[in-house]
Formats: C-alpha cells, structure tokens, sequence
C-alpha cells in the first residue's frame, strides 16, 4: 500500500494516531475487496484535509 500524507494526517491529530488508525482498518479487514477496502480506508480518514491518492497491490 502506498498513499499520500492525507490519508494520515489531519488538523489537531497526531501522524503516528493516523498511522495507526489506517493500520487498524487494515488487520480488521483482511478479506475485503480491494475497492471496498480503499472505501473504508477514506471513511477512517473522515476529518480529510487534503487530497489522499492511494496504491492497493495485494499479492495472491
């Protein structure tokens, strides 16, 4: 996965609390379709400041 700073950073939190957040969602949702799994990415990130670009590649 490679994404830009605005999936993790946001006003008033700290990277490493958004770092961990988008890790989270990553252990929960270990099956999830890749277009789903981008979705739920985006939500965890709700406070968006700034644009997110994002690179999903899951190895089979």
């Amino acid at each position: 996965m490679l994404y830009t700073d605005g999936l993790v950073e946001a006003p008033g939190r700290l990277l490493d609390d958004g770092i961990a957040l988008i890790e989270q969602v990553l252990r929960d949702n270990p099956a999830v379709p890749g277009e789903e799994l981008c979705s739920r990415l985006l939500e965890a990130a709700s406070r968006r400041a700034d644009d997110i670009a994002l690179l999903l590649i899951r190895l089979l």
